[in-house]
């Protein structure tokens, strides 16, 4: 299979600036937002455990899921009075479990739908497009609409990913697509310049998928890119500040260490396996928590 190259060289740079665009406070016309209610916006397993896959998960999921089990984290009927349509965009995210034996079966979507699955833990063989590959902890597989793909666990240890779900609105025909396996390994962490990160230190990142990936069918067309970010533990460092987006949301899951975010009015402390939704129009902030690093994926795409 011929996988299209992530770009990091010329348009990286624009990119980076646009990513941490977040811990620069230029949309401020809402600072307040019109959500202070913040105890829906932070997710875990231990807040939503997850429960046993039937035949099919929801109703226009046609997948056939083997010894699995999901927690729903997001869905867009979570936030359905809100002003500004939060959630509009993205589809959902889920935690799924498979065990020993565990996957779905051959499938690709006709409709206009994007996939990341983003593997916590386990192996699989991950079917994507005509080429088979073996995914781990850290890896994120990016499957564009109408491309088939499966995953079948290998070995006794469960397969635990987090995935993502979003409308490509492009009205492009992505089926010559063949999807996008990255990782850390494969592309490590890089370390910013302050330029680089909006005025920030001690932060790390890798763009792992951003709409440049597929620059000519427009696939990822809503989704605005999938980061891994590191922020440095170190106390002479200042938070992000407080900020708020106006055509943005945002989703943090928290992959190692713990930081302290500020959603509307409301502070909470997140750790590993909790994932933090920042609305429209929500301000927010974090800094880090403790002698170690905070890692976690970060999504970010444009909302309606």
């Amino acid at each position: 299979m011929k996988i299209l190259k992530n770009s990091f060289q010329l348009g990286t740079i624009v990119f980076v600036l646009l990513l941490f665009s977040c811990v620069i406070p230029t949309n401020r016309t809402k600072e307040n937002g019109p959500n202070s209610k913040t105890s829906n916006l932070i997710m875990a397993e231990k807040l939503l455990p997850l429960t046993s896959l039937e035949t099919k998960v929801f109703p226009d999921d046609g997948f056939i899921h083997r010894n699995g089990s999901t927690s729903v984290f997001m869905w867009p009927v979570d936030l359905p009075v809100v002003d500004h349509k939060a959630n509009s965009i993205m589809a959902r995210m889920t935690l799924l479990q498979y065990q020993a034996g565990g996957g779905i079966d051959v499938r690709s979507y006709s409709q206009v739908r994007e996939q990341a699955f983003y593997v916590l833990e386990g192996e699989a063989r991950f079917l994507l497009g005509e080429s088979i590959k073996k995914v781990s902890s850290g890896d994120l597989i990016f499957v564009p609409s109408e491309v088939k793909h499966s995953y079948e666990v290998i070995g006794n240890v469960p397969l635990k990913m987090i995935l993502m779900e979003w409308r490509n609105d492009s009205g492009s025909n992505a089926r010559l697509l063949q999807g996008t396996l990255v990782s850390e390994r494969l592309k490590p962490l890089r370390r910013l310049t302050s330029e680089e990160a909006g005025g920030h230190q001690g932060i790390s990142a890798s763009l792992f998928v951003t709409p440049r990936d597929y620059p000519v069918l427009k696939a990822n067309s809503s989704m605005a890119w999938i980061a891994l970010q590191q922020y440095d533990a170190d106390p002479n460092l200042k938070a992000t500040s407080v900020h708020t987006h106006d055509n943005q949301e945002q989703v943090f899951y928290i992959v190692e260490g713990k930081a302290r975010f500020q959603l509307g009015e409301v502070e909470q402390d997140v750790g590993p396996g909790e994932l933090v939704f920042a609305p429209r129009h929500v301000k927010h902030g974090y800094k880090v928590l403790g002698p170690s690093p905070v890692k976690w994926l970060m999504i970010a795409w444009s909302g309606e």
